[in-house]
């Protein structure tokens, strides 16, 4: 979380993207933002959302924003185990501050 409020609206916007992204994909069952939402800023287990939301994976990250380039450190959490059988981190790079290439 930041203090910043153009922060959290740029890492709201690149979760909203996330989520859109892999809403496309008929395999996977997503979480509509506003339910996703609930656990923003919060420290949650893992499993517990998991169970709280009927999901087998949780998408768990953070957004960390620069003048020229953005982080996107995330881990796909299994529910039974809280491990990941998948951790990445996403760069982006864009040429004006806001705008993602």
């Amino acid at each position: 979380m930041s203090a910043d409020p153009d922060q959290e609206y740029f890492a709201d916007g690149m979760v909203e993207d996330i989520i859109t992204a892999l809403s496309r994909f008929k395999e996977l069952l997503v979480i509509a933002r506003n339910s996703s939402f609930v656990y923003e800023g919060r420290a949650v287990d893992v499993q517990q959302v998991a169970r709280e939301l009927g999901v087998r994976y949780v998408w768990e990250g953070s957004v960390r924003k620069g003048v020229t380039a953005c982080a996107l450190p995330a881990s796909l959490l299994k529910r039974r185990h809280g491990a990941g059988p998948s951790s990445r981190g996403f760069d982006y790079h864009y040429a004006n501050a806001g705008v993602v290439k």
